[in-house]
């Protein structure tokens, strides 16, 4: 176990499942949508062909991302109301 930068981690494998609960809320008031394009532009440049869910602070944020996905889940996450989306990282 190790930690690093989401940047600079790299695949373990050509293709698989990454889960993602980002920094959002309180600890990035103000930057969210800068944050989420960083992670969207690291999964698309990084992980191509990978299965991707990300838990966000809302539907408004998904679109940072920059790959098609689908809402799968709505729920609070110690009282902040987000979403959970799942989608593909094209290869």
């Amino acid at each position: 176990v190790s930690q690093m930068a989401f940047a600079d981690v790299d695949p373990p494998a050509e293709t698989g499942l990454v889960i993602m609960n980002p920094p959002y809320g309180l600890r990035v008031a103000g930057r969210p949508p800068a944050v989420f394009r960083h992670i969207g532009g690291v999964l698309r440049d990084r992980w191509k062909g990978w299965r991707v869910g990300v838990l966000l602070p809302g539907p408004r944020h998904a679109g940072a991302l920059g790959f098609k996905h689908e809402m799968v889940a709505s729920f609070e996450n110690g009282g902040i109301p987000v979403v959970f989306v799942v989608g593909d990282i094209p290869a």
